[in-house]
């Protein structure tokens, strides 16, 4: 029996098929390495990652009350105004068309009302009626990075970094 079981293993050792077995043991071995280590080790790094690439925070300043002088004048107070920020969070075929169509309701709501508009869009016509970037260095890159879904600005081809406003 003893002499069976090593004649199979000497056997089984010299084949041809004893290297893929091998292999794919390894390959198996550092699969399950890897993802214990991308899932137990790193797996709350890596999430707080992936929360930074998709989140966005917004603070929005609150009122902070009315100030009054000794005698009851007001010297600071609040004033009622609404704030509008538009995202693009649409995922459709006609994502442009409804955002220019609620675009285009909010102007004419604003224009009714004889409201201005505040823009931080780094974009605007300058005085020959041509598009320029509002801002210029890191920012502008920050900026078209934002704009082709690029998360570093160092991934930015050569292009795109001299793409026109």
């Amino acid at each position: 029996m003893l002499k069976k079981i090593q004649r199979f293993l000497i056997n089984f050792i010299s084949s041809r098929t004893f290297f893929l077995y091998v292999m794919f043991v390894v390959m198996a071995v550092l699969l399950f390495q890897r993802i214990f280590t991308l899932q137990i080790v790193q797996g709350e790094d890596k999430q707080q990652e992936f929360e930074l690439k998709i989140k966005k925070e917004r603070s929005i300043a609150s009122t902070r009350g009315n100030i009054y002088d000794v005698n009851g004048v007001a010297l600071a107070y609040n004033e009622l105004s609404s704030s509008v920020t538009i995202e693009d969070v649409y995922e459709s075929s006609k994502k442009n068309a409804t955002i220019n169509g609620i675009l285009k309701k909010v102007l004419h709501i604003l224009d009714e009302n004889g409201d201005s508009i505040s823009c931080d869009f780094n974009i605007y016509i300058d005085g020959d009626g041509e598009f320029a970037y509002s801002v210029t260095g890191s920012r502008r890159l920050r900026f078209i990075a934002d704009v082709y879904g690029i998360t570093q600005i160092s991934d930015l081809e050569e292009r795109q970094k001299n793409a026109t406003a």
